[in-house]
């Protein structure tokens, strides 16, 4: 009598496991965002990129102020890598705006011909075309839209990546909020986006790190070895700078990033060309250029 209790008791289990995988693989079918994210989620730890530190000697670095650098021929200045959260707010800190092909949007100057390349790729691609619906908002803006959304929603006013003009809300018709993530345009942006230098700034399962929940829709401009750096190793910005320790020199490709104090002598290795600099919002400049010449750490 106990064996064939055991027995039946058995056979209802896997009835409702085959019914449960049954559900579980429909609504996958269905829900083209949830297969998406799964497969995101699976595939993420195998991603490889080249990411590591470098050991220079003195002799082939050399030493020279900050203003000095900056100011010299050639040496690009931008906005790309700046920080923005709860604990690194925008401060007074003006950043360079323009408007993105005559819409009225403001962007970022150094976000704008990369945003274009972006929503022309994600035509090509998909089919769908790329709306922004927020971009840059002044500290004004922002504290409307916070009474607004509330903080659950919305960053606090100086605390929204919206005021710095590098991030952009966008959608595609119909398709919008977490809706946005069913469209092929948004899995075209959070896989390929790192080609133009565009990340999804909060991340799924991140928000502990960025203290924001995910958002598919916000995207925001690193640049590109930044970005794709991101995206393999399925960092947010946050992650980052902890990986990017000041001080230091870093490998990836044929890229060479540190991360150095702006207000002290910088070390620059000699040979670095096509050289972009930006504030990190943490009184550090990061100095990305091109760099084939280096020694890997053992």
């Amino acid at each position: 009598m106990i064996k064939k209790k055991t027995g039946m008791g058995k056979r209802i289990f896997f009835c409702v496991l085959a019914a449960v995988l049954v559900v579980g693989t429909g609504i996958l079918l269905v829900r083209t965002d949830w297969r998406f994210t799964l497969v995101q989620q699976i595939s993420a730890p195998f991603r490889q990129i080249e990411f590591q530190k470098l050991s220079l000697s003195p002799e082939s670095l050399e030493s020279v102020q900050a203003e000095e650098f900056l100011n010299r021929e050639g040496i690009r200045k931008d906005d790309s890598l700046v920080l923005i959260n709860s604990a690194h707010p925008v401060g007074d800190s003006r950043y360079s705006l323009e408007e993105y092909k005559d819409s009225g949007l403001l962007m970022n100057s150094c976000a704008v011909e990369d945003y274009a390349q972006l929503s022309a790729a994600v035509l090509e691609n998909t089919g769908e075309r790329l709306y922004v619906n927020n971009s840059y908002r002044s500290r004004e803006e922002q504290v409307e839209v916070f009474e607004q959304e509330g903080s659950d929603v919305s960053a606090k006013p100086g605390e929204s990546e919206h005021e710095t003009g590098l991030a952009m809300d966008v959608y595609v018709y119909g398709l919008a909020g977490p809706g946005f993530l069913k469209s092929k345009a948004a899995q075209l942006i959070a896989t390929e986006g790192w080609k133009y230098g565009f990340v999804i700034r909060y991340p799924q399962f991140k928000t502990s790190k960025t203290g924001i929940s995910y958002e598919p829709w916000h995207i925001r401009y690193v640049g590109k070895p930044h970005a794709k750096i991101l995206y393999y190793k399925n960092w947010c910005l946050e992650e980052y700078y902890e990986h990017l320790e000041v001080g230091r020199y870093y490998q990836s490709e044929n890229y060479l990033i540190t991360r150095q104090p702006e207000d002290t002598t910088l070390k620059i290795p000699l040979g670095l060309t096509e050289v972009t600099v930006s504030k990190d919002n943490m009184g550090n400049l990061v100095i990305t250029g091109v760099y084939e010449q280096a020694e890997m750490d053992e």
